[in-house]
């Protein structure tokens, strides 16, 4: 039998509950889910699931919007209205 290790891994108390609803129904605890995810991981050598880094301009904008720098200030691009035919607007 091969040696195991223990992981711990941190994760918010409601994702843990949300997150162990799934394996639950099908017979498997979250210890489970979590090796047949590593299991994935060794053998295919990548995320098994549909994985996306977000480019430079995304991440500019996620770092204002959770710095608080885009909530109070009208955007550059806002999404297209039925009064503003083309709105562009300036800080």
């Amino acid at each position: 039998m091969a040696t195991t290790r223990m992981i711990h891994v941190q994760v918010e108390e409601q994702v843990r509950k949300q997150a162990s609803d799934a394996p639950e129904t099908m017979g498997l605890s979250i210890s489970d889910a979590v090796r047949v995810f590593l299991a994935r991981v060794a053998t295919e050598q990548r995320i098994p699931f549909a994985f996306r880094v977000p480019n430079a301009e995304t991440r500019a904008t996620m770092h204002d919007r959770m710095s608080g720098y885009g909530a109070s200030r009208k955007c550059l691009h806002p999404s297209p209205s039925k009064d503003a035919p083309n709105p562009t607007y300036r800080t």
